[in-house]
């Protein structure tokens, strides 16, 4: 299982759109992490989505996520599943500069776009699926099975395809069926 490195804080290029930097942390088959680093009212690539899953999560500061014309507001410990083909986009409103790491599960094929952008929330495809909202305490270790989207705090999971633990974070992501 691949492990992701944290961001390294000579590695920021900037995005392109104003007051946001990535980092590349992961690129494997299963999945694709970038972190994000955006200042006060920077913002990430306008109104767009993705042909994989998407998971968001906060890791400083706060992030505003649109998705499908919704605002949600991400504070560090919490994560969005955003389906492939659903409409979203983010931003930092706030005082504090955000970090946040943003999972492409599994990662975008080649020759692929990363994202396609779209000018209303009618222009994207959508998904069957609804976006997923998860607050994550303290200890909780979080079980994100795609392309389901089965999302539940508990158990071991040492055969997952990607692992993030920090001291806060134990999260688990897998494509598979079952996982032990």
């Amino acid at each position: 299982m691949p492990a992701i490195p944290p961001p390294d804080d000579t590695a920021w290029a900037p995005l392109g759109t104003p007051g946001c930097d990535i980092q590349s942390l992961l690129d494997d088959p299963t999945a694709a992490v970038k972190a994000f680093r955006t200042q006060p009212g920077g913002c990430g690539p306008g109104l767009h989505h993705h042909v994989v899953d998407q998971l968001i999560l906060a890791t400083a500061g706060g992030v505003a996520v649109e998705i499908s014309g919704e605002a949600h507001m991400l504070t560090p410990g919490e994560l969005a599943l955003i389906p492939a083909g659903v409409a979203h986009r983010c931003a930092n409103p706030g005082p504090d500069v955000d970090h946040h790491l943003e999972f492409f599960l599994p990662r975008v094929p080649d020759g692929a776009p990363i994202l396609i952008p779209v000018d209303t929330v009618a222009d994207a495809p959508g998904s069957p699926r609804d976006a997923t909202l998860v607050r994550i305490d303290d200890g909780d270790m979080v079980l994100v099975h795609t392309p389901t989207h089965t999302v539940r705090n508990g158990g071991d999971h040492t055969d997952a395809d990607v692992v993030l633990r920090t001291d806060r974070l134990h999260l688990v992501i897998s494509a598979r069926d079952t996982i032990d």
